[in-house]
């Protein structure tokens, strides 16, 4: 038999067995156990206990998602709500009453955007179209801050597209005109069980649009009469930017105090594009990458007796905890999902 014959076969059976491990170990493996610290199989925990997780296969990264509010699997991609529960709540303080200077609260769908150009601004202003909602507002009457109560937005959240809030200052000629402090905005989304911040009196304004879903902010529009603008406070110091920074705590507007120096003046604080649906993904931890420990066995599982991971739960309540696993091989990513549900008392 020539001899040749017999080394193909044998080179063919080598190489095929090289590919089936190859196969082999480019598949995601992955279980979970979980364990009290008795060792035991357990599934319902007290509050502060322990709860273990023992792995088992090879991924290359475990992301760990609690099952708390902020830390749910399902809730990984979620931007946006169906619910249209958006509130809004403001202070106000009428710090000198003059004989004019009103405050309104507006609302545009199809305004272009700040841009700090006040040319520009105060020209787009105007040309947008904007809905007085001052009604659903309390009012200060006084220098005492005055909260204006929850204010639903439900009506434009529904329209599912992004809104403007503005907070507009009018006054007129020959007149003492009135000083008027605003702080204290929370825009919120709420769902079921938990509330998301949109916009507040302190987000920085970005320079670069669309960044809606980020930090809307606020910006300064002189209308009408460029000595007097809103003013923004940081802590108890004025800052000259027309568009608010992190840490602003109120914008104050303070008209002539004066008849005979008293001119007609509309000024602005407009806010960035609102998503009234906004709502943030949940997160999860990462409890292994691809370089952890990577001398060990089992792509990085911690050599411990009880546990791979352990976890200590504040509340009780029925959770469904998660880990996420991938591994990456030459033809991809493959992933896989363990939930286990856990009883916490």
């Amino acid at each position: 038999m020539c001899l040749k014959n017999i080394i193909a076969p044998v080179v063919m059976l080598a190489v095929l067995t090289s590919c089936k491990k190859d196969i082999e170990q480019s598949k995601l493996a992955f279980d979970v156990t979980v364990i009290n610290n008795a060792l035991q199989p357990a599934t319902t925990f007290k509050v502060g206990d322990t709860v273990n997780f023992k792995f088992n296969g090879n991924p290359d990264k475990i992301t760990f998602y609690s099952g708390e509010i902020g830390y749910r699997y399902q809730y990984r991609d979620r931007v946006t709500d169906d619910g249209t529960n958006t509130i809004l709540n403001f202070t106000s303080a009428l710090n000198t009453a003059g004989s004019s200077g009103t405050m309104k609260l507006l609302v545009s769908t199809d305004y272009t955007g700040y841009i700090q150009n006040n040319a520009v601004d105060s020209i787009a202003v105007a040309k947008a179209t904007w809905t007085d909602i001052s009604s659903r507002a309390a009012w200060a009457t006084t220098a005492t801050a005055t909260a204006s109560g929850p204010i639903s937005l439900a009506d434009y959240a529904a329209q599912k597209k992004p809104v403007y809030l503005a907070f507009r200052y009018d006054a007129d000629t020959g007149v003492t005109q009135a000083k008027w402090t605003i702080g204290g905005i929370g825009l919120r989304h709420y769902t079921t069980d938990t509330a998301y911040l949109i916009d507040s009196t302190n987000f920085s304004l970005p320079i670069a649009f669309p960044s809606w879903t980020v930090s809307p902010g606020w910006g300064s529009i002189n209308a009408s009469n460029p000595l007097i603008k809103f003013i923004f406070f940081t802590g108890a110091n004025a800052t000259s930017s027309v568009a608010s920074v992190i840490g602003t705590t109120s914008f104050v507007v303070t008209g002539a105090a004066s008849a005979t120096s008293a001119v007609t003046t509309q000024n602005w604080i407009v806010s960035g594009p609102l998503d009234l649906l906004r709502v943030l993904p949940d997160a999860g931890v990462a409890i292994k990458d691809m370089s952890e420990n990577a001398m060990f066995i089992n792509k990085g599982f911690y050599a411990s007796l009880n546990a791979n991971y352990t976890y200590r739960f504040t509340r009780p309540g029925t959770y469904n905890v998660v880990f996420y696993a991938t591994t990456d091989t030459k033809d991809g990513q493959s992933s896989s999902a363990k939930t286990i549900t856990l009883t916490v008392n």
